[in-house]
């Protein structure tokens, strides 16, 4: 982690806890969680998803890591263009 005044590649903006029962697949998840990831980056950022120079993805558990107890789904952000990020996207 490095400030966000600092380059970086990614930008953590959400994290959710997965109340499931059973692992369901990495595909699955990062599926099913990728269009919260844009609702919560509408909401973290102030501008809609489909207007942004960003790309959006979850970060889910694996099925080693789930079994270890990880329940997290963080939401990251990059730029579409590949460039660094030298400031927070947070509105």
């Amino acid at each position: 982690a490095v400030p966000c005044t600092e380059l970086h590649d990614a930008e953590l903006f959400s994290i959710s806890t997965l109340n499931l029962s059973e692992f369901p697949g990495e595909d699955v998840l990062f599926d099913e969680f990728s269009g919260p990831c844009k609702d919560d980056y509408a909401t973290y950022s102030g501008v809609d998803y489909d207007l942004s120079p960003h790309i959006v993805f979850p970060m889910v558990p694996s099925a080693v890591t789930w079994e270890q107890g990880d329940r997290d789904l963080q939401c990251f952000a990059i730029m579409e263009n590949g460039d660094l990020l030298g400031a927070t996207i947070k509105n």
